[in-house]
């Protein structure tokens, strides 16, 4: 989906922030525990989820129609009618939840280790050095900087702002410095 900008150094790559589809909200503690696990997603870490739609069995007598949605607990979770953003939702069942009403978005509540590993940096005198780099973040306090962060910013601009921030500071700090 996103271009991978894989960066290894001493066996650690550089993460990357990703929103993801996933087919229901259930599936979300799924998802967000794969982060850090190298085996199918490598270095990409979800911090927002998109539930899909799904079919039940009643939408074959009553299209549209949901015995219920539930929503998890945890994380953040927003909510939409008719496309127009509601604010968040309370963890729980919702019976009957008509195609107009739908979660939007599932925001991680969790603390995130984002890896930022920097290879061959140059010096004040120009010797080259590797550094790695691990920052620790959590998106919040609260579900309204989540709903902001969604709308505003999303996961891959700021993925792409960490990113390009994390890799100038690490060589500005090492450029300021002599190898003695």
């Amino acid at each position: 989906m996103y271009e991978n900008h894989t960066h290894t150094l001493q066996g650690y790559e550089h993460s990357v922030l990703v929103q993801r589809q996933i087919s229901r909200a259930t599936k979300c503690y799924e998802e967000f525990s794969k982060y850090g696990r190298h085996d199918e997603y490598g270095n990409e870490i979800p911090i927002v989820l998109v539930p899909g739609k799904w079919c039940n069995l009643l939408d074959i007598f009553i299209p549209g129609l949901r015995i219920g949605e539930s929503v998890p607990s945890g994380p953040y979770v927003l909510w939409t009618k008719w496309g127009r953003d509601m604010g968040a939702l309370e963890p729980g069942v919702r019976w009957i939840w008509p195609f107009w009403k739908k979660i939007s978005h599932i925001v991680s509540a969790s603390t995130i280790t984002y890896l930022a590993p920097s290879s061959g940096c140059p010096t004040a005198d120009n010797v080259p050095v590797d550094v790695d780099v691990s920052l620790t973040f959590k998106i919040g306090p609260d579900v309204e900087a989540a709903r902001l962060f969604v709308y505003r910013l999303g996961a891959h601009r700021f993925d792409e702002m960490l990113s390009a921030e994390c890799e100038e500071a690490i060589r500005g700090l090492v450029y300021s410095v002599t190898h003695d």
